[in-house]
């Protein structure tokens, strides 16, 4: 939609604006204060980490990060220098130590002997060196010794490199092993001393190994292992107003009850390339399980902290003044609160270049715990698998800001609420350049009044929340990415009144309900930021409870919401500006763009969203609502300004703007008569009036007056096109009555209330009948179908017709011989039997009465059965001639014999309709079914059945008797002159009993169903008048008409087969003349052709065949009336080739019996006169042994039929002969055969 800006005039700013921009000018301030913070730590941390200077009397020892203090070898500054020497093999003297031969055995005795100032002050002026000889030293003297007022260097032998001595290489190690003794045992006491110990293994003291106050210590190439302080601080260091430095040493399995290996005082301590290992304070409230200092100035470089353990700060324990902590490792380090560093109160800590790894802690912060009043930076430093129930990584609780830069947080072992958490009043941190991923939990977490700023960070991987503030958190994210997160509420969390204003941010491949959630009174600002390829539950911003959003240049594209919307979704609570945003490509269930619910705690606030100048492109809706969608009430209503929407689709239709189930109407006639079959249409709307569609969890139903019967479904479901059809209802009042039917719908209610719906109760209408009882009834005549009422009608007319038509032919050609043939009464008594058989199925189509019920049941099976009883006499009269040979007659059946057998037959039917009509009356009868609010009219007759089942039966043995009759005459099917009578009667019988067998089991089937009842029964009645018909009367009709045509075919017929016979003859004269002078050279070749046949023959067959086609006459009894006996009708196929059998017959005798065309010279020719139209093609394959077995039985009876090779007759024509006129030649029986 386009509309136009000018219109537009943004509206002034309310409190909560007023307040957030305050907000967002103090973070601004902050954020520069905080940036010069840094700079200037940045440049102290370099000055302090170049040089550290020890200053004495005379000169300076300069010793750098990386440096040593061998300088003072080459080039001491001292008034006065002292060398002596201490060995296990010394002596006790006064005057000892002075030489190496003369050692002392002490370090006492050298103390002693040594020149010391009691004014409590370092001399600076002298240096006392003492080489300590190689071995264990274990004696009470050689421990718990005071070093007052020295400037003293005590020298080791070497670990593992070259020692001070010029002079040569001390080895084995100097050890100091206080296991033997008891009691408090220290390996000595400073005060007001400068002591420096190289090469120096202490051991297994049971007090601080080294108490120092008011002097400095230095620690060269040392070891310190397993001493313990059970009563104080520091295992092995206890150092009060003084300095330490520890350099290439190694603390390892020392405990103290605060500081397991060193314990310090307002003092200064650097620590340079050491180790400490497994070192810990006491479990009772014991403090930095390495290093614990109060006051204090102190710097760890390039050193191992792992695996040591404190009730807190499992490795250092760092409380005021200024920390360093440069290049160094914590693994494994374990305690309650801060499983590595603790700082606290006014500390001021700096991390820089350093590894945590695998830092635990119980409770929290399982690598650094920062406490009120503390200031902590972290730089470009690694954190990984740290691990904490709370904070996995690093807690605060300090106002000064924690600045975090450049580091990585990555991978958890265990559960944790969060990696990094801010819990305290006024706090800030930043943080700048980090990458976090693969974490559990959220990342960021603050529940208190702070504020902070994320600048260029990643963050990816991290399961849970990526950021959650609450409470008045102050948060400001610039170029940061989150991507690849897979959370369980949101990637950032903002509840109760917290602020976030993002610029520049990058939102990309998040899974989750969410990914930013302005809860509870939290603002989001957006500028310039993208939100891609996102799966969400929600919507990519999710605001709920009185929220305010603006976004401004914020691109949506590709995001996927599951379950609702995607792109922003809201409750209507608060406030939303959306200004140029583009949405793009993004899919969801309903509406892509913004999808609006409905709060269940917070009243809607009358504030319309302002969307301006956006651009909406192929957003695709899985259900509907193309761009904005509505879920429960509307009551900010979007108005798009100046938008531009581009192929925005939805599933089912193409609306932009829609909302959830709001009203709906009904479609029912407002009159309606007793139990008429109600279809309710029922179409429901969203608030702005379109049809509700894509929902189906929604339900309707009707509740009726007091005084209207319901039967029927009075509820149904919503269709996902809208509507909601109740149908198949019925309601019964009497006519006349009103009643207001009231609809309503579940689990929602519309918007509007119920619907009532009056309707009025009218008479029945006509084609239905009243029946009453309690209930009214208006019951529907159930009547055969009209379609098939009058397809019917017409067909059976069509049938009466032809059958009269046919009947008439009938009459009026009677005389002619194809007719007569076939019996005139039997056609007459035929056709007027399919009159009456259509007359009674006629009758079925009008309603049932008392008269029509008689009639149909004298008319219906009477004519059928007549019928068919005179097909099964004609049939039977065939069988019969057949079985005499005498079928060549005048007519196939007599009247007589039509009328007695077909008489006797009919008597049976006749008593089964008189039975009807005395056991069975017929009615007519009302059948009600109030189960379909149905009722039928029909004729009934109580146990007509049983008539019925006697009457299938008797039919049945006659048609299957018929048929068995058929299939023994089958051999006589074609006998010329029948004009095939005898197939047609056949097929005729068979169609009969397809059509008892399939119409009556279907009849059954379908009982009960009015228009299947008439469509079966007229359907087998038309079929059984239309096949009698076609096969009895269309042939001989056929004949009648087409006389001339058939008799002009059947002479080209004979002509082309002459042809080919004389052809065959030619071929036949040359062969047998050919064997004939191999078998008799005497013989003459005229004899074998005179034999064979000649031209003459030929001549003999054309005439004697125009003769028979000449004297062809429809009213003549015989066929041909060329010979003097009674002469048998021409059968055209004995006109075949009959010379291809005369190959055998190489004899004089030859001369066979062609077609009854040849004259046969033999001496049969009086004996076989009617004979003539033998077929002669049997003459070939017979065996002699099968020819004398059917001579044989030809003479037994005095009738025989010439046959062919496989016994079936040869040929129509049929001759009588008696036995003494058989031949009785080989050849007269090869010419019969």
């Amino acid at each position: 939609m386009h509309i136009d800006l000018s219109s537009y005039r943004p509206s002034p700013l309310s409190k909560i604006e007023m307040k957030i921009a305050i907000n967002l000018l103090f973070l601004i301030l902050l954020f520069s204060l905080l940036l010069l913070f840094t700079s200037t730590r940045r440049r102290n941390d370099d000055d302090d980490t170049s040089n550290i200077n020890m200053v004495s009397g005379q000169g300076v020892f300069d010793v750098g990060e990386e440096g040593m203090i061998d300088h003072a070898f080459k080039y001491p500054h001292y008034d006065v220098l002292t060398i002596r020497y201490v060995a296990l093999n010394g002596s006790t003297n006064q005057d000892c130590g002075y030489s190496r031969e003369t050692p002392c055995r002490y370090l006492r005795t050298v103390l002693d002997t040594t020149p010391q100032l009691v004014d409590y002050k370092i001399d600076h002026h002298s240096y006392h060196f003492v080489y300590m000889g190689p071995g264990t030293y274990d004696q009470p003297r050689d421990f718990n010794f005071l070093i007052q007022n020295l400037n003293l260097w005590i020298i080791g032998t070497s670990i593992g490199h070259a020692s001070r001595d010029p002079g040569g290489v001390l080895d084995p190690p100097v050890i100091f092993d206080a296991s033997k003794l008891r009691g408090s045992t220290s390996l000595t006491s400073i005060s007001f001393s400068r002591v420096i110990m190289t090469d120096i293994q202490v051991i297994n003291c049971n007090f601080s190994a080294i108490l120092a106050r008011v002097s400095e210590v230095y620690i060269y190439n040392c070891v310190f292992m397993n001493n313990v302080n059970p009563i104080d601080d520091g295992g092995s260091f206890h150092i009060s107003l003084g300095f330490l430095y520890v350099y290439n040493s190694l603390f390892m399995l020392n405990r103290g009850t605060t500081g397991g290996a060193i314990y310090i005082y307002y003092s200064n301590c650097t620590v340079h390339q050491s180790s400490f290992v497994s070192n810990y304070a006491s479990p009772n409230n014991g403090k930095g399980g390495v290093f614990f200092g109060i006051g204090s100035t102190v710097r760890f470089f390039h050193s191992l902290f792992g695996y040591n353990l404190s009730p807190a700060s499992g490795a250092l324990d760092l409380n005021g003044f200024q920390i360093g902590v440069h290049k160094c490792y914590f693994e494994g380090n374990y305690a309650n609160i801060g499983g590595a560093v603790g700082s606290y109160y006014i500390s001021r800590t700096s991390i820089t270049r350093s590894i945590f790894k695998g830092n635990c802690a119980n409770y929290t912060s399982g690598a650094l715990f920062v406490s009120s009043e503390s200031a902590v930076r972290i730089l470009f430093c690694l954190f990984d698998a740290n691990d904490a129930p709370n904070s996995a990584t690093i807690e605060s609780h300090a106002s000064l800001p924690l600045l975090i830069d450049y580091s990585l947080f990555q991978n958890t072992i265990g559960v944790s609420n969060t990696q990094i958490s801010i819990n305290d009043n006024y706090s800030t941190m930043r943080t700048l350049g980090c990458v976090f991923k693969n974490l559990t939990g959220s990342v960021l977490e603050s529940n208190s009044l702070s504020i902070i700023i994320i600048m260029n960070s990643i963050f990816q991987n991290i399961t849970s929340n990526v950021l959650s503030f609450n409470n008045k958190v102050s948060v400001v994210i610039a170029g940061t990415v989150f991507k690849n997160n897979i959370v369980s509420e949101s990637v950032i969390s903002l509840q109760l009144s917290t602020a976030l204003v993002a610029f520049n941010c990058v939102f990309s491949n998040n899974y989750g309900p969410g990914v930013v959630l302005p809860f509870y009174n939290s603002l989001f600002m957006a500028f310039n930021c993208t939100f891609y390829q996102n799966v969400c539950d929600y919507g990519t911003i999710w605001a709920r409870y009185n929220y305010i959003i603006q976004l401004d240049d914020i691109l949506f594209q590709e995001n996927l919401g599951k379950t609702r919307g995607v792109s922003i979704e809201v409750d209507q609570t608060g406030s939303m500006k959306l200004a140029h945003n583009t949405f793009l490509n993004n899919t969801a269930s309903y509406g892509p763009a913004i999808f609006l619910t409905t709060s269940n705690l917070y009243v809607p606030l009358n504030s319309e969203p302002v969307v301006v100048n956006c651009v909406f492109i192929g957003n695709r809706a899985f259900q509907v609502a193309s761009l904005f969608y509505y879920l429960h009430n509307v009551t900010q209503i979007i108005d798009c300004i100046n938008c531009t929407t581009i192929n925005n689709t939805e599933t089912f239709g193409n609306t932009t703007m829609r909302s959830s189930y709001y009203s709906f109407n009904v479609s029912m006639p407002y009159v309606i008569f007793p139990f008429e079959r109600l279809n309710i249409s029922i179409q429901v709307f969203d608030y702005f009036n379109n049809t509700l569609v894509g929902k189906t969890d929604l339900a309707f139903f009707l509740v009726a007056c007091s005084n209207v019967y319901v039967r029927g479904t009075t509820s149904s479901i919503l269709d996902p096109d809208g509507f909601v059809d109740i149908s198949d209802l019925y309601m019964s009042a009497l006519p006349k009555d009103n009643c207001s039917l009231t609809f309503l719908s579940v689990p929602t209610s519309s918007k509007t209330g119920a619907l009532i719906q009056n309707i009025t109760f009218s008479n029945c209408p006509s084609g239905y009948k009243v029946f009453t009882s309690y209930i009214y009834y208006c019951l529907e005549y159930v009547d055969e179908s009209s379609a098939v009422k009058i397809t019917t009608g017409i067909l059976s007319g069509v049938l009466i017709t032809i059958s009269i038509v046919f009947l008439i032919i009938t009459i009026v050609f009677r005389k002619k011989r194809v007719i007569r043939y076939s019996n005139p009464l039997f056609l007459v008594i035929t056709l007027v039997g399919c009159i009456l058989t259509m007359v009674s199925n006629l009758s079925q189509l009008f309603y049932a009465s008392d008269f029509l019920c008689k009639f149909r049941m004298i008319f219906l099976p009477i004519p059928v059965f007549v019928v068919a009883t005179s097909v099964f006499v004609k049939q039977f009269s065939m069988w019969r001639l057949v079985e005499g040979v005498q079928y060549l007659r005048e007519t196939i059946v007599t009247n007589k014999m039509l009328l007695k057998l077909g008489a006797l037959l009919m008597i049976m039917p006749v008593v089964l309709v008189i039975c009807t009509f005395i056991f069975t009356p017929v009615y007519d009868y009302y059948d009600y079914d109030f189960d379909t609010l149905n009722v039928r009219h029909y004729c009934k007759s109580p146990d007509y059945y049983i008539i019925f089942i006697i009457m299938l039966v008797y039919m049945s043995i006659e048609l299957l008797f018929g048929c068995y009759l058929v299939v023994v005459c089958r051999r006589f099917r074609n006998v010329p002159g029948t004009f095939n009578e005898a197939v047609y009667i056949g097929i005729l019988l068979y169609n009969y009993v397809i059509i008892l067998a399939v119409s009556v089991p279907l009849g059954f089937a379908y009982n009960g169903d009015p228009t299947a009842e008439l469509l079966i029964r007229s359907a087998a009645l038309e079929l059984f008048v239309t096949t009698t018909i076609t096969l009895i009367f269309l042939p001989k009709f056929n004949f009648l008409w087409r006389k001339n045509a058939i008799i002009s075919s059947l002479r080209k017929l004979i002509e082309e087969q002459e042809n080919s016979i004389q052809k065959n003859k030619e071929v036949l004269t040359f062969y047998n003349s050919y064997l004939d002078r191999t078998k008799h050279p005497d013989d003459n070749d005229a004899n074998v052709v005179a034999a064979v046949g000649g031209g003459d023959a030929n001549n003999n067959n054309n005439q004697n065949q125009d003769h028979v086609l000449t004297e062809f006459s429809d009213t003549d009894s015989n066929l041909n009336s060329s010979s003097n006996g009674p002469q048998q009708p021409m059968d055209i196929n004995n006109l075949n080739l009959a010379t291809n059998n005369n190959n055998n017959n190489n004899n004089n005798n030859n001369n066979n019996n062609n077609n009854n065309n040849n004259n046969n010279n033999n001496n049969n020719n009086n004996n076989n006169n009617n004979n003539n139209n033998n077929n002669n093609n049997n003459n070939n394959n017979d065996n002699g042994n099968e020819k004398k077995k059917r001579r044989k039985k030809k003479k037994k009876s005095k009738t025989s039929t010439i046959r062919d090779d496989d016994g079936d007759p040869s040929s129509p024509l049929v001759r009588r002969r008696t036995t003494q006129s058989e031949p009785s030649t080989p050849l007269e029986n090869d010419v019969w055969r």
